[in-house]
Order: structure tokens, then sequence, then C-alpha cells
């Protein structure tokens, strides 16, 4: 999947999940900067995108990221076919 395409995913998640719109912030500032969010929402976040994508966000994720970091987080999860380990659980 190209990063164009994750990009309007997460944008959509965002959107839909948390009434964030994307169109309003600075890809490269960090999202907390920008946002009244807390590390709940944050983690509230990474599951929706985790389920979407099926991938496993690596801890940085928790960092202050940015979309554009969050994006190629995505991306190179997508890439590498990271999967959560509760699915290969016996």
């Amino acid at each position: 999947m190209k990063k164009a395409g994750i990009q309007e995913r997460l944008s959509s998640i965002l959107h839909d999940e948390f009434t964030i719109n994307v169109g309003e912030i600075d890809p490269d500032r960090p999202i907390f900067d920008q946002l009244p969010l807390d590390s709940m929402q944050l983690v509230a976040i990474a599951v929706k995108v985790e389920e979407t994508f099926g991938i496993e966000l690596p801890l940085t994720f928790m960092g202050k990221p940015a979309i554009n970091h969050f994006v190629k987080l995505v991306a190179d999860a997508v890439a590498d076919n990271k999967r959560p380990d509760y699915d290969h659980a016996d």
C-alpha cells in the first residue's frame, strides 16, 4: 500500500473515530502539541490503526508522533507485513 493511500485511511480513521481533522494540523509537528489528546486517546488511536491495517505499531509511536511520522510507521509495518502477536496465539 502506498503512503498516499495509508495517509487517506489514517485521516479517515482519525476523523471518523476521533473527530480529528488532519487537514487542519501541521503534519510535521507532534500531534500532542496541536490537539488536546491525552495518552489514553493516543492508545485508542493506535489500537484502531493496528486493527484496521492488521499491523503492530512499535512502542516508539507513543513518543510525540507527528502525522508524517505516523504514516511512515504504518507504511513500514504494512511493508514488513508485521502482524500483532495475539494473531498467532494458540
